[in-house]
């Protein structure tokens, strides 16, 4: 379930370009998005004169936009040799290497650009980003406060300061900044998701679903948000607001996507079994077994080995009584992790439905190995011997619980229980 996202933005680098005929030319075709003729353009320019340093410039920009970022900052460093103080083509060698995954390299063009120009709003701006993937929060806030210096009303900077507090559990600090981007911006999508966010993560759920609805209400078809609000209605304990919720998400997954290629949706979401999961979950929660069981066999077909679907899928099959099942299910969970002690615990009390008291012992001991002080699991253990009426085996099961927690009622009254028994 995602919370916080950054989003790159490509930086407007054109202020200082020198434009005669021919460059203004490439320069109106970039701003057309004709890049293929931009690029054409520029490599006419190139041709009669190899040291025209604007006209390297220039088809940087084009391939940057192409997203031929290799080819990109061959172009900007042709630039550089020609030009080692044009401080523009630093800062688009910056995008670049930080799109190539090059981040210190990145850093490193940011910080020649701003020895140039200490207030070029856009360096500070990209060197808070590349910072933030380096997971230097400090430092990235530090650069978008010097973005703001210069310019104030700078969303981008507003927006990811924001995230960055969110990710430092400074919330307080994020809704700060998530106000002041809204004030510039009161229909800003991203800023109402974003607050909503924080917001739930303060466990306001009430004011977070506000937020995702205003970003709705802005784009109606943002899956992020309808997912956010979904599990925030699924915290209020409004299961069945949040399968409607979720249906809608999946709509505009499968609207989207066709539902025969889930590679797909896949590609617009990772998460998109997230929603099929919460939605089963929700439908657990209503006590609709059937309907949650479908949900989570969607959750695998997109991944065969979730664990969390596995397991939620065998429990709404024990909750139907095909115990069976059930068992398959959990079983499949355990041959991923072994020492689940969740699903261990839970085969163990089905085998007890189905009879089978030797599995559910051993299922109970291996769940015990994992936590010999699981109080739950001595008392269930003992209840099992008796059921093979081997009450001396039940009573040491029973004293063990007792041993752990002297006061444990469950253990208390089972021991009682297995002793009236023996009378």
């Amino acid at each position: 379930m995602p919370y916080f996202f950054k989003e790159v933005f490509i930086i407007g680098i054109f202020d200082n370009f020198k434009k005669n005929s021919q460059i203004k030319k490439a320069y109106n075709l970039i701003n057309s998005g004709n890049y293929a003729e931009a690029l054409k353009c520029y490599n006419e320019i190139l041709e009669t004169d190899l040291h025209y340093t604007d006209a390297w410039f220039g088809k940087g920009v084009v391939l940057q936009r192409l997203e031929k970022y290799s080819d990109a900052l061959e172009a900007y460093d042709k630039a550089l040799e020609l030009d080692p103080d044009f401080v523009d083509v630093w800062c688009g060698k910056g995008v670049v290497l930080g799109e190539l995954g090059k981040y210190q390299e990145a850093l490193k063009a940011y910080t020649k650009a701003l020895g140039l120009d200490p207030k070029y709003v856009e360096a500070w701006y990209n060197k808070g980003v590349i910072l933030g993937k380096l997971g230097k929060y400090e430092e990235e806030l530090e650069a978008y406060d010097n973005t703001l210096k210069s310019d104030p009303s700078h969303v981008n900077a507003l927006h990811n300061k924001g995230i960055t507090y969110g990710v430092l559990d400074k919330y307080q600090e994020a809704l700060n900044c998530f106000d002041k981007e809204l004030k510039l911006e009161p229909q800003n999508t991203n800023a109402w998701y974003s607050k909503g966010n924080v917001l739930t993560k303060l466990e306001k759920y009430k004011e977070a679903i506000e937020c995702y609805d205003k970003a709705l209400k802005t784009n109606s078809e943002f899956i992020y948000a309808w997912i956010a609000k979904g599990n925030a209605l699924l915290s209020l304990r409004k299961y069945q607001e949040a399968v409607e919720i979720y249906d809608k998400a999946i709509e505009i997954y499968d609207f989207m996507a066709p539902k025969s290629e889930i590679s797909n949706a896949l590609k617009i979401d990772p998460n998109y079994d997230g929603a099929w999961f919460n939605k089963g979950y929700a439908l657990e929660k209503l006590e609709k077994y059937p309907e949650a069981v479908e949900s989570f066999d969607k959750v695998l077909e997109i991944k065969p080995e979730n664990v969390n679907a596995l397991f939620q899928k065998g429990h709404s099959l024990a909750n139907l009584g095909k115990y069976s099942e059930a068992v398959e299910s959990y079983d499949k969970v355990l041959k991923i992790n072994p020492n689940d002690m969740e699903t261990l615990y839970n085969k163990g009390n089905i085998m007890i439905e189905l009879g089978n008291y030797q599995e559910a012992l051993t299922s109970f001991d291996d769940v015990l190995k994992v936590d010999p002080n699981d109080v739950e699991t001595w008392v269930d253990r003992g209840r099992v011997f008796v059921k093979l009426e081997k009450h001396q085996e039940a009573i040491e099961s029973i004293n063990n619980a007792l041993e752990i927690n002297p006061e444990f009622e469950p253990a208390l009254k089972a021991k009682e229980e297995i002793l009236e028994a023996k009378k």
